[in-house]
């Protein structure tokens, strides 16, 4: 699905010439050949600092070509994978996990909280093949009827992924300062 492409910009953003709309977005996308729902298009909003999703200002956008390094199309399609390589790295990738965050808020819908279906999607884009429980920690929060996933929440499953690597679980710290769901997660896996 690509509900997370098309959030509506804010009638300021809608009405500001100075500023790439998603319609604008997605030629930009045509032109680098990819899929507007890539990983690629998130690094490159985070490489910019973009504060709204399908709108990047004018500054953001020499900003993040100033950072990336590229001045035409042809430099930026061979930065792809210098790009992805970067969350190679922990410490970047911890700073882009935190920038999706940020990103992906509706500002209509609460400044600390995702609707679970974004978070859902974003959880997907950044930790398939990070996080080998993901499918089954997205289906508990589907069945636990969670609408909204808050900034700890968001940061816990991160630290979760990195931090409990055992296939049993036997890795977690039942007493460490984990939110209650991964606590009612951890249990219903391990059958308690």
């Amino acid at each position: 699905t690509h509900t997370h492409a098309h959030p509506r910009p804010s009638s300021a953003d809608a009405n500001n010439p100075e500023t790439i709309q998603l319609e604008g977005i997605e030629k930009l996308c045509a032109d680098l050949g990819v899929d507007p729902t890539d990983l690629i298009v998130l690094i490159i909003s985070w490489q910019m600092q973009a504060k709204t999703m399908c709108v990047y200002t004018k500054e953001e956008f020499t900003r993040g070509l100033n950072v990336m390094g590229v001045d035409s199309i042809d430099k930026w399609k061979s930065s792809f994978e210098r790009l992805r390589g970067l969350l190679n790295d922990k410490k970047s990738f911890r700073d882009f996990y935190s920038y999706c965050f940020l990103f992906a808020k509706d500002p209509g819908f609460g400044v600390r909280t995702l609707p679970f279906e974004v978070a859902s999607q974003m959880w997907r884009l950044t930790l398939t093949g990070r996080f080998k429980l993901l499918d089954e920690w997205l289906d508990f929060l589907e069945r636990r009827n969670v609408r909204a996933v808050t900034k700890d929440m968001w940061d816990m499953t991160y630290t979760f992924s990195t931090t409990v690597r055992k296939a049993d679980l036997s890795d977690y710290d039942e007493d460490g300062a984990w939110p209650v769901l991964l606590d009612d997660f951890v249990d219903e896996l391990k059958g308690a």
